[in-house]
């Protein structure tokens, strides 16, 4: 088997454990804070605020994974007669952007596991904004109705895995 016609891509595979690690840690986040927070004192108000963050990020991800697969198997079918030399050039691409996947996560793991606060990287950014460094926790930063919950659940996800 030829190494353009491999269905497993070590580059791909990165890239998507990355995607489904920051996946796993927003939705935890957003359990979290609805845990923590005070708006959510009743048990079944809680328990409904959980359902949703479960609910919505199941249909994000559905959703995510439905417009990846529309657009890969059009790519994937258009694709069969590229040249070697350009199949190349796209798997050293893919290969780059795992790379820098890797080192995103690299940095971020410390940051979500509270061992250090974002700093910002760039001399000309003073300040890197609260939600950087994952502050859900924060009674005043936590989700304060289902709706927000919904939306916030959704588009993290949808970034995540599309």
């Amino acid at each position: 088997m030829s190494q353009s016609n491999e269905l497993f891509n070590i580059a791909i595979a990165t890239i998507f454990a990355r995607e489904v690690l920051e996946g796993a840690i927003i939705i935890g986040n957003y359990r979290t804070a609805i845990m923590k927070s005070d708006k959510w004192k009743n048990e079944e108000q809680r328990q409904i605020a959980l359902s949703a963050v479960t609910k919505w990020a199941l249909i994000a991800a559905a959703g995510a994974v439905a417009v990846v697969v529309a657009v890969a198997i059009p790519l994937g079918l258009l694709s069969q007669e590229l040249d070697e030399r350009v199949v190349e050039i796209i798997e050293g691409v893919s290969k780059v952007v795992a790379a820098v996947c890797i080192l995103q996560l690299t940095l971020n793991i410390p940051v979500w596991l509270d061992l250090y606060e974002k700093v910002p990287l760039l001399p000309c950014r003073k300040n890197v904004p609260s939600y950087a460094n994952h502050s859900l926790d924060e009674a005043e930063n936590a989700p304060v109705s289902l709706k927000e919950i919904r939306f916030n659940v959704t588009c993290n996800l949808w970034r995540e895995i599309a």
